[in-house]
């Protein structure tokens, strides 16, 4: 392996005196800092091992300073409170006055703090409020650790094991816990020690306590989640639960996965045969349903805009799918499509339709490269450009097709669940073949990809603008959450009656998430290709797309 050393990046580094200001001290520690980084990679061939390792604990000296600095701060900005009061003048404007209340730091938490740091920082819901809790617990129920942590000397994660052993013990037991953990040289010790050796002591000073706090604990742990595994077509289900469950549950997993293994016959490994076993003592006796939507690209003329063909004047009796039939031109039999008016008697026919589709468009894309490569080397390149719309003489919505009959937009591609993980495409064609797999499709935009709109007149959508909706967002709507749309609310973005109840002013919002926009004095706008953009209490804005 060889390392090519370049040169350093000049960094312009501002003095700062004795009485600068926690953010000047922080931006020459910024400055100082990016200029160890500009040097690193250049001066490491005069030094030693112990060097090298010198600063390696230098540079975890500064992380754990840091931390210590930040925890400080978040503790002390989730203290502000902002307060929308009603306007003391009866009839005057504002109807609400905004007012901004400073408590002292741990004596109050706004609700809504985390989300304004999560948006800032780029973390998860989850990540925003785990690191919240830490600051507060840390700096109220360990300072002193905290104080240690600041020093550079005291891993974070030391001072958050010994602080979670505090939770709830009386003021006197912790300050007991903190002050022999600091008696006995803590730097040397590993977390997970740490945490063993304040537990003891907790049981000791505060036996009764110590018992419900762990009863808290594990009732706050247990659960199940899934989340998508780094290679693509794997999902890892994860499951905390009590011990003496989950050692039942394995010996029937092995039992049964050790008789699969040995009569199998397809060669599958014994954590395959675990899977396999997993599955079927989950889902025995249990029914699921599987809907598949096949999204079909549509274009209309440029002079009438897909929302005006399916908005204006509609048969409010007929829409279905999010989508008025009646209100387009065309003979969708004569392309061998047909609307979907009802499913059950659907089914069969566009089973067909689509397992000929996928076949045609699976041997189109195994040939999709030569065929370039040919167009390429004849003279004109290939054309990867969005479909022409159809003649403006036409004011009819159509598929998107190619002379030869095939989806110009077509392609047997992947498909992602939120929160779950990316399905190959070549199950979604063998799931389109089993029986009891309902097949339905939905439009979309050929140039944008967004789901074509229709609304409704009432303030609660039909259940066919419901499903729209959350099959154009996918999830919660609110920057950075990923909570799916099937889980979350349907929130008007300017509010029922003043706003219609149509899809440019829809959105899914998690229950959290609707009430910080009702409640928490964040706003939102949406365009009709359903942008919406954030602004938060603090007047930061953020844009989320659908389907991101």
């Amino acid at each position: 392996m060889s390392l090519t050393a370049t040169a350093p990046t000049p960094v312009t580094l501002s003095p700062v005196g004795p009485d600068a200001s926690v953010a000047e001290l922080l931006g020459a520690a910024a400055g100082l800092l990016q200029a160890a980084y500009a040097r690193v990679s250049g001066d490491y061939a005069g030094l030693s091992e112990e060097d090298l390792m010198g600063d390696i604990v230098a540079a975890q000296h500064v992380q754990n300073s840091a931390w210590a600095i930040q925890s400080h701060r978040l503790t002390q900005a989730a203290a502000i409170e902002h307060r929308d009061d009603p306007n003391p003048i009866q009839g005057a404007y504002p109807m609400l006055i905004h007012r901004v209340i400073r408590h002292d730091p741990g004596s109050f938490v706004d609700e809504w703090f985390a989300l304004e740091t999560g948006t800032r920082l780029g973390w998860s819901d989850r990540h925003s409020n785990t690191r919240l809790g830490e600051a507060l617990d840390t700096v109220e129920r360990c300072p002193r650790l905290v104080d240690r942590v600041g020093s550079g000397t005291l891993d974070p994660g030391k001072a958050c094991a010994v602080a979670q052993v505090t939770t709830e013990a009386p003021a006197p037991v912790a300050r007991a816990i903190e002050n022999t953990i600091l008696a006995g040289d803590p730097e040397t010790m590993t977390a997970v020690r740490l945490r063993a050796k304040a537990r003891r002591l907790r049981a000791r000073l505060d036996p009764v306590g110590a018992d419900r706090a762990a009863q808290t604990r594990r009732r706050s742990q247990v659960g199940v989640w899934v989340s998508p595994h780094h290679e693509p077509g794997l999902s890892q289900l994860t499951a905390v639960l009590p011990t003496l469950e989950a050692a039942k549950v394995m010996a029937a997993v092995d039992d049964l996965a050790r008789e699969l293994h040995q009569v199998t016959t397809t060669g599958k490994t014994l954590p395959q045969c675990r899977v396999d076993a997993l599955t079927d003592l989950i889902l025995t006796g249990v029914g699921v349903d599987t809907q598949v939507t096949f999204t079909i690209p549509v274009t209309a003329p440029e002079t009438a805009p897909a929302q005006e063909l399916l908005c204006e004047e509609p048969d409010w009796d007929d829409l279905v799918d999010g989508f008025d039939e009646a209100s387009v031109d065309y003979d969708w039999h004569e392309d061998g499509l047909t609307p979907i008016n009802g499913l059950d008697q659907l089914d069969e026919e566009l089973r067909a339709l689509i397992a000929e589709e996928l076949e045609d468009l699976n041997r189109a894309d195994l040939n999709a490269e030569a065929r370039a490569r040919s167009e390429s080397v004849d003279g004109d390149p290939p054309d990867t450009g969005p479909p022409d719309a159809i003649s403006a003489e036409s004011s009819a919505v159509k598929p998107v097709v190619t002379a030869g009959g095939s989806s110009t937009a077509g392609g047997v591609g992947d498909v992602f669940l939120p929160r779950v993980g990316i399905i190959p495409a070549a199950v979604i064609t063998e799931l389109t073949q089993q029986l009891g797999v309902k097949l339905t499709r939905a439009l979309t935009d050929a140039t944008t990809g967004t789901v074509i709109e229709t609304a409704d007149r009432s303030y609660r959508p039909g259940a066919r603008l419901a499903r729209f909706v959350k099959t154009r967002d996918q999830h919660c709507r609110f920057p950075g959450c990923t909570r799916p749309a099937t889980l979350s609310d349907i929130d008007h973005v300017i509010r029922y009656p003043d706003g219609n109840t149509a899809a440019d002013n829809l959105q899914c919002l998690c229950r959290h998430h609707h009430r910080a926009k009702h409640e928490g004095g964040w706003h939102v706008t949406m365009t009709p290709e359903g942008i919406c953009t954030w602004t938060s209490p603090a007047g930061h804005t953020y844009e989320t797309n659908p389907g991101d």
